[in-house]
C-alpha cells in the first residue's frame, strides 16, 4: 500500500549530510513494513536485523562500538558486505540500549552508510539512562493511514485528486460515492493491517477482530513496559477515552478515573501513553495571540486515541451500523468526527494543535492552529448543521481573519469562514 511517508523518506535519503534516521510511531502504524519497500526499492542493498525476534543480534553491541568490528560482525551475520550502497534498519531497536546508542558513532564515523532505525515504545527508553545520541539522527514520525491514503488503497486516486486540487464542484457530484467511503474509514481506521483486510474481504466483523487485536496488543505492551506499579493508571487512563470523548466539553478529569484522583496520580501515566505515540493529549488555550504554543494551559485538555477506527472498536460501534454513521457521530458527541479531524491534521505533519476555552467556558473551539502568521480556529460538526455560536463569537472577540469548519455539509466560503467537507480535509 503507497504511504505518503515514502517521499519524506526519498527526501532524507537526497538531502546531503543526512544522519542515521529514527521512524518513530506507534506499534502496527507500518514503520517496517515501509523500510522494508524502502530499502528494497532504493539501494542496491537492503540489510534487515531484528532485535527482538534474533537475541543474538544484542551481542555484537555488547563489548564495545567500534563501528568497523560491528558492521563486520553484521555483514558476517547478513552474508554480504555492508557498504554505502547499502541501506542498514535496525527494527526493535529499543530492546538494545547499545545499538541506540551505536547511532552517534554511524553518525561520526560511517555517515556514508545510511541507517534507519524504528521501534515500538522508543520514546519511554530515552527517560531512562540510555546513552541517547542526541543531535546525531534524523527524525520521522509515523501515523495510521490518513483518509487520502484510505482511498488510495481502495484504487480510488482519482478522488484523491479532485481533493488534492480543491474541485469542490466535481466533488459535490460524487458527494455520496465519497462520504460512503468516509463513513467506512471511521469505522475501519488507518491501521493498515486492517485496512489490508477489509480491502481483501469487506467484512466487517473481521475488521472489528483485527482490531480487538491490535488494542490487546498495546495492553500487553503495558504489561511488559509498565514499572513502578503504573499499568493499572496506564489501563485506567487508556479505558476511559470513550467516555471523557463523549462528554460534551471533552475535557479529560483526573475525578472521573477515581474520586479525588489529582494530576500527580495519572501524569506518569498519560506521559507513558503519550511516548507510546498511542494518545494525542490536545491543551487547552485561552489566550488568543501568536505564538500560541507559549499561552498553553496543560492543566486543562483533552485526550484522543491513535485512530479514528481503534476508537470506534474502543466505543463498541457496531458493525451493522455502518450505513448510519449518523447515529454513532450524535450518540458520541460528534467525538468520532473530531478524532478523525484530529488524526488527518497529525499525519499531514501538523503537530502544534490545540483547543480553546475561554474563562467563561461559554466558548469553545474544537481545535486551533497557526498557520502563516494567522492563528487560525477549526470547528467540527459530524452532520450538516453549522450553528456554531462560539466560533461567531471568537471571530468577533479577536477581529480574526480565516477560520475553518469541518462538516458534511458542502464546501462554501464566506469572509471569514471556509466550510470544508470533512473528507476534503
Amino acid at each position: 500500500m503507497k504511504r505518503a511517508i515514502y517521499e519524506q523518506l526519498l527526501k532524507w535519503k537526497a538531502s546531503k549530510g543526512h544522519k542515521p534516521l529514527i521512524l518513530e510511531g506507534a506499534r502496527q502504524v507500518g514503520k517496517t513494513y515501509i523500510i522494508n519497500e524502502f530499502g528494497k526499492k532504493e539501494y542496491s542493498k537492503y540489510a534487515y536485523f531484528n532485535f527482538d525476534s534474533d537475541s543474538s543480534l544484542s551481542l555484537i553491541f555488547k563489548d564495545n562500538l567500534d563501528i568497523d568490528r560491528i558492521l563486520l560482525a553484521l555483514s558476517a551475520s547478513i552474508g554480504f558486505k555492508i557498504d554505502s550502497e547499502t541501506l542498514v534498519f535496525f527494527d526493535e531497536i529499543q530492546t538494545c540500549d547499545r545499538a541506540i546508542t551505536s547511532l552517534k558513532y554511524f553518525c561520526e564515523e560511517k555517515n556514508d552508510i545510511d541507517v534507519i532505525a524504528a521501534g515500538s515504545l522508543l520514546g519511554l527508553y530515552y527517560s531512562e539512562g540510555t546513552g541517547f545520541p542526541v543531535g546525531k539522527v534524523d527524525f520521522l514520525k509515523m501515523y495510521p493511514m490518513s483518509f487520502k491514503e484510505f482511498l488510495v488503497a481502495n484504487k480510488e486516486e482519482l478522488i484523491v485528486d479532485l481533493i488534492i486540487k480543491k474541485d469542490y464542484d466535481t466533488i459535490k457530484l460524487l458527494k455520496d460515492k465519497i462520504e460512503h467511503y468516509f463513513k467506512i474509514y471511521c469505522f475501519v481506521g488507518g491501521m493498515p493491517e486492517v485496512v489490508k483486510r477489509y480491502i481483501e474481504t469487506y467484512d466487517f466483523n473481521e475488521v472489528t477482530r483485527l482490531q480487538k487485536g491490535i488494542l490487546r496488543s498495546y495492553d500487553l505492551d503495558f504489561s511488559k513496559h509498565a514499572k513502578n506499579g503504573k499499568l493499572e493508571k496506564i489501563r485506567m487512563v487508556w479505558n476511559a477515552i470513550p467516555m471523557e470523548l463523549s462528554k460534551n466539553n471533552k475535557k479529560f478529569k483526573y475525578g472521573d478515573l477515581k474520586k479525588g484522583a489529582r494530576a500527580k496520580d495519572f501524569e506518569d501515566a498519560i506521559e507513558f501513553l503519550k511516548d507510546a505515540g498511542l494518545i494525542y493529549v490536545i491543551n487547552n488555550i485561552k489566550k488568543w495571540n501568536l505564538l500560541i504554543k507559549t499561552y498553553e494551559d496543560t492543566n486543562i485538555f483533552k485526550i484522543y486515541a491513535l485512530d479514528v477506527g481503534l476508537l470506534s472498536n474502543m466505543n463498541s460501534v457496531p458493525a451493522n451500523i455502518i450505513n448510519d454513521m449518523d447515529k454513532i457521530f450524535a450518540e458520541y458527541k460528534g467525538s468520532l468526527a473530531e478524532q478523525f479531524v484530529l488524526s488527518q491534521i497529525f499525519a499531514n505533519g501538523i503537530e502544534n494543535v490545540f483547543y480553546y476555552n475561554d474563562a467563561t467556558s461559554r466558548n469553545e473551539i474544537d481545535f486551533v492552529i497557526e498557520e502563516s502568521r494567522n492563528i487560525v480556529p477549526i470547528e467540527v460538526k459530524a452532520g450538516i448543521n453549522l450553528k456554531a455560536k462560539s466560533l461567531a463569537n471568537v471571530i468577533e472577540k479577536y477581529n480574526l481573519k480565516k477560520a475553518i469548519r469541518y462538516s458534511l455539509a458542502d464546501h462554501k466560503v464566506n469572509d471569514i469562514i471556509e466550510d470544508i467537507p470533512l473528507y476534503c480535509i
